[in-house]
């Protein structure tokens, strides 16, 4: 039999002592967490970071943080409790009770502390919003305004979401689910209030596109009526979209004799640009 060293003799014993005493703190750990939440507050910062995304114009309060376990595919998940979003010019305010937040390790590994997947439940959200419409009985005006308004916070969103270079801290959440939300949107200069209920969202990105869904119930004339969108957007789809457009166009222009102006219109920054190059 060969005899082993005395240093690698005592190297598998603290090795095996080690696996030993992980695996007790471990159970120590699950059988705490089915006692009841486990309170973690030096997490606190971090989930109002996470969760402002270095917005200054808005702040987020946070209760506490605990871990907890949960009947869910992720048993075991950071809680934040009671939080608060408030934009400072009063847009928009944003209560939940329950908000699970997972960190982006991709994110931590470049000293960014951005969620990767959110989850709330039961949130009480109040939107007021102003078009800018002076006379709200001009219907050409109130409707040319809300597109506006609508195409914008699109574009917001897409940017943030989908920044190529992860400039925003949105750029790393992979999934958000918000379960059960009531919302009250106050269109302010046209003297409307919409109330929604049952409102359940969810937000997906996936390897090549993203994905969002939202449905829930709107109250009309005291009756409650349900709605329901469904959204697919490909970032990998923009460049070559643009590629057929222009290839189209010049393709039509060498077939016609009379000089023409052609005019691509873009949403955003990153089509402009990809446009800018394929037509040189």
């Amino acid at each position: 039999m060969k005899k082993v060293s005395n240093r690698l003799y005592l190297a598998r014993k603290i090795f095996d002592y080690t696996v030993v005493l992980i695996l007790i703190l471990l159970l120590l750990f699950i059988w705490q967490l089915y006692r009841g939440p486990i309170a973690v507050p030096f997490l606190k910062p971090y989930i109002i970071a996470a969760l402002n995304q270095d917005n200054e114009n808005a702040e987020v309060t946070v209760d506490s943080v605990n871990i907890e376990l949960v009947r869910s595919i992720k048993p075991i998940k950071i809680i934040a409790k009671n939080v608060v979003y408030e934009e400072n010019d009063g847009h928009m305010r944003i209560n939940a009770p329950g908000v699970a937040v997972s960190f982006s390790i991709r994110a931590l590994l470049q000293g960014v502390i951005a969620p990767s997947s959110i989850e709330v439940n039961n949130p009480s959200v109040y939107i007021f919003t102003d078009y800018g419409v002076r006379d709200k009985n001009r219907a050409a005006e109130v409707s040319r305004k809300q597109i506006d308004y609508y195409v914008t916070a699109f574009e917001e969103f897409l940017e943030r979401f989908n920044s190529p270079d992860r400039t925003y801290s949105e750029s790393y959440i992979n999934d958000i689910e918000i379960n059960n939300g009531k919302v009250e949107f106050h269109e302010v200069d046209l003297g409307r209030k919409w109330e929604f209920a049952d409102l359940n969202y969810n937000f997906e990105r996936n390897l090549t596109d993203i994905e969002t869904e939202i449905s829930g119930s709107v109250k009309l004339r005291d009756k409650l009526v349900s709605v329901g969108m469904e959204a697919r957007y490909r970032p990998s789809d923009n460049r070559l979209a643009a590629q057929i457009a222009v290839e189209t166009v010049r393709a039509y222009r060498q077939e016609q004799t009379n000089p023409m102006e052609v005019i691509f219109n873009v949403f955003r920054d990153q089509d402009h640009a990809i446009y800018r190059q394929l037509l040189g």
